[in-house]
């Protein structure tokens, strides 16, 4: 008979430390019942006789072996898009040509954390239009983003902010997808990168811009002040470091100070005539009036966070949407519920690959869920990978085999979630005749 695992609250704790010491990652904000569910999963999935043995098995320092780098890729968040922030954007060209102009040099711009590319192409291409020769580099720690990234190749979700007229330009339509013009392409190069080790070293030696946007409201205190002081090593005196919209240094990180820049603001070095500087706010969350991609809802308790998130999302717009999601993902990165609801979203507006993506997510965090493996399954059909298909809609009835029940918390307010226990017939008839339809792509 199998042992059922259990995972004590010094696991929980091993965990968390995990995570700080790979990639900076807070994650105490997440459901200690989540966590553990988590933990209990992979160690069952993977054969282990305890959690601990399977906490154990794990590097303690670097994510260096296959299981670490799909932790690293599962909690690490993707959510981005091209001209995600225009005014941002515009503020960086214009600095991006002041510098320029004053060194007559091709310009060195570092994206870290850069997802699946979509940003350091954006400053690649506001960088063009005004004849600014840019070397940009994008880093992640998630290989899965980067081999997306390197790809150049986009769907129209990625490109729901590009005006018409630069979408034209500069984007080609292949396969129902857009390809980026080679020119900008090679104008970037994407890298693996950990912001916690050393930073990259540039061609001019030091970078004239540092973008690091929406990832430090993931990560410790210490972390952050890690990566900051590293930051600070490595760009040029007179070179800018752009955050998230809401994200701020406080008080206590005395390298960089923030210079207002029209609508926006970016930081730079101390070093550096103070100009239009302005005292800095303290390190936090800045609230914004209306729901971007960028904001960390806050406002309530990290206990009823994730379930006030997920009915917010319900009825409103598809950036508001995600905004939720997002914001979510951060507060528990183990919770499936956060990602099969971003994936019904993304598959509902035509972003089939990244609802890929997201029920992925739901299937590793929960292997029987069969409720995740039929979306999932359907995609694949809807994309023309019958082999995929296949596999998912055989995963969907043995995950009804081995579960009772709805696959999810019943959350009131989110209708998807409702009555998925009485579907489940529905469910098994609906693969069981899609294996008939596909068995000859198996």
């Amino acid at each position: 008979m199998t042992a059922v695992l259990d995972a004590r609250p010094a696991d929980l704790a091993s965990a968390e430390r995990l995570f700080e010491n790979w990639i900076g990652f807070d994650i105490h904000g997440a459901a200690p019942r989540r966590l553990k569910e988590f933990l209990v999963t992979r160690a069952s999935h993977l054969g282990f006789t305890s959690v601990s043995s399977y906490l154990d098995a794990l590097p303690p320092k670097r994510p260096t072996t296959e299981e670490a780098q799909r932790l690293v890729d599962m909690v690490t968040n993707g959510l981005t898009a091209f001209w995600r922030d225009p005014q941002q954007l515009e503020a960086l060209g214009s600095l991006l040509a002041q510098l320029h102009e004053r060194y007559n040099r091709p310009l060195d711009v570092w994206c870290a954390g850069c997802a699946t590319g979509e940003e350091a192409y954006s400053v690649a291409i506001a960088a063009r239009e005004l004849d600014v020769p840019v070397r940009v580099v994008g880093t992640d720690v998630n290989t899965g983003y980067l081999a997306d990234a390197r790809c150049a190749d986009f769907d129209d979700w990625s490109l729901r902010r590009v005006p018409p007229e630069r979408r034209e330009r500069w984007f080609a339509p292949r396969n129902h997808r857009w390809a980026l013009d080679r020119e900008i392409a090679s104008m970037v190069e994407f890298r693996h990168h950990n912001l916690l080790e050393m930073p990259i070293v540039p061609t001019s030696g030091k970078w004239d811009a540092i973008l690091c946007r929406n990832v430090i409201i993931y990560l410790t205190p210490d972390a952050v002040d890690r990566i900051l002081t590293r930051f600070a090593g490595s760009i040029a005196e007179d070179g800018y470091l752009l955050l998230g919209s809401s994200e701020q240094i406080g008080h206590g990180f005395t390298s960089f100070r923030a210079v207002r820049r029209g609508p926006t603001f970016v930081y730079r070095s101390v070093a550096v005539d103070p100009g239009t500087s302005f005292p800095l706010p303290s390190l936090g969350y800045a609230a914004s009036p209306e729901p971007t991609l960028d904001e960390k809802t806050i406002g309530f308790s990290e206990d009823d966070a994730v379930p006030k998130l997920l009915r917010s999302a319900v009825g409103h717009d598809h950036d508001a949407a995600v905004a939720c999601y997002e914001a979510a993902s951060g507060y528990d990165p183990f919770a499936p519920e956060v990602y099969a609801l971003l994936g019904s979203l993304l598959r509902d507006v035509g972003a089939v690959e990244r609802a890929v993506q997201a029920f992925g997510k739901v299937l590793f965090l929960d292997p029987d869920n069969w409720w995740a493996a039929a979306r999932r399954a359907e995609c694949y059909e809807s994309m023309g990978d019958h082999v995929e298909a296949h596999r998912h809609f055989r995963i969907v009835l043995e995950g009804l085999a081995a579960t009772d029940g709805s696959p999810f918390d019943d959350l009131p307010g989110v209708p998807m979630f409702q009555n998925l226990a009485h579907r489940r017939d529905a469910e098994r008839e609906r693969a069981v005749k899609a294996l008939d339809r596909l068995v000859g792509g198996a």
